[in-house]
């Protein structure tokens, strides 16, 4: 039935909540306590423990991109969006993430030394984080959201 694929209209404005909702999770409050335990947490598999969950958060990421993907495909593609093709860039950069990550991992493990995949792994992981909380306002913006709801997005994202 073709309506199930294009569900209704309660059913996309769900969709569009938990989109930004999932997405913001993950990059606003999941991936920035990821870094900050990899920092402080003092423990034999921090590392392990820092992958795992950047894997939880990658896969919220994944989820609410698979939202976006569905809500854009809707309403014919958006492709010509800021919002939509930023998504697109960002979540591919985010799965290219783990690969830095844990090249330079083997690397460190093996000879003790930092290398440039270290410092590609910090600073694109802080340029995501940044672009993301800015493609989160497009969105906003996109969906015609309340003053309120930009608001408290802003107010969470500063923090």
């Amino acid at each position: 039935n073709p309506q199930d694929i294009k569900g209704t209209w309660p059913l996309r404005k769900s969709a569009h909540a938990t989109h930004g909702a999932v997405i913001s999770i993950a990059v606003i409050i999941w991936f920035p306590l990821g870094v900050f335990l990899l920092r402080y947490l003092k423990h034999p598999n921090t590392v392990r423990f820092h992958a795992i969950w950047q894997f939880f958060g990658l896969f919220l990421l994944l989820v609410g991109f698979g939202l976006g993907v569905w809500l854009s495909d809707l309403q014919g593609g958006l492709t010509q969006k800021s919002h939509v093709i930023l998504g697109i860039i960002i979540t591919i950069l985010f799965l290219l993430q783990p690969i830095i990550g844990w090249l330079h991992h083997r690397h460190f493990a093996a000879k003790g030394t930092k290398i440039y995949k270290r410092y590609i792994h910090v600073w694109l992981g802080r340029a995501l984080l940044v672009l993301s909380v800015i493609n989160g306002g497009t969105g906003l913006r996109l969906a015609d959201n309340t003053t309120v709801g930009e608001i408290v997005y802003g107010l969470v994202a500063g923090l």
